[in-house]
């Protein structure tokens, strides 16, 4: 690894309770038996999207709003006519506003990042790679990482803050 440069892995919430019986905690730790060197929650990017939409909501005053970060419900919404198009308050995904925000901090510190999870959206550019979890814990697998047997405590590293101030898990 180039000296300085990080590799970054952003953990879908999906990802985390496909890991269950494991903590986040093992989850991090086996990440970095993989080589990366910080495991981020989604739920960072639930924040950003959260406190935009928040922010957001208070200049509209009392109308209605439909909140939508997720381009397929999007998309699903406006299907069958523009009728929501001038309620909806539209974001993007949480995956792509953690993305954005770590790119934007880290900027040539990033030698990569990555995303574990589901989610679409999560892609290039914002992406350079991207896993579903089923191909993550094979690949963990593949290299001999047991997730459970990991710490359960962190060891060696400051653990990036989990805690939730705006957002609710899985909305906003």
């Amino acid at each position: 690894m180039s000296p300085g440069k990080l590799a970054v892995l952003v953990i879908g919430t999906d990802t985390l309770i496909e890991a269950l019986p494991a903590r986040p905690i093992q989850l991090a730790h086996a990440c970095g038996e993989l080589g990366y060197d910080l495991a981020i929650p989604l739920s960072w990017g639930d924040e950003l999207v959260a406190e935009a939409a928040l922010r957001s909501l208070e200049s509209r005053g009392p109308a209605p709003a439909v909140f939508c970060s997720c381009p397929i419900v999007r998309e699903r919404l406006l299907q069958a006519g523009n009728d929501l198009a001038g309620v909806m308050v539209s974001f993007v995904s949480s995956p792509i506003a953690v993305a954005r925000h770590l790119r934007s901090t880290l900027g040539s510190r990033l030698r990569t990042l990555s995303f574990v999870g589901r989610c679409p959206s999560a892609t290039m550019p914002e992406y350079d790679l991207a896993f579903d979890p089923e191909e993550f814990f094979a690949m963990l697998r593949t290299r001999g990482v047991e997730i459970l047997q990991q710490s359960d405590v962190f060891l060696d590293l400051v653990p990036p803050d989990r805690r939730r101030f705006i957002s609710l898990p899985g909305g906003c």
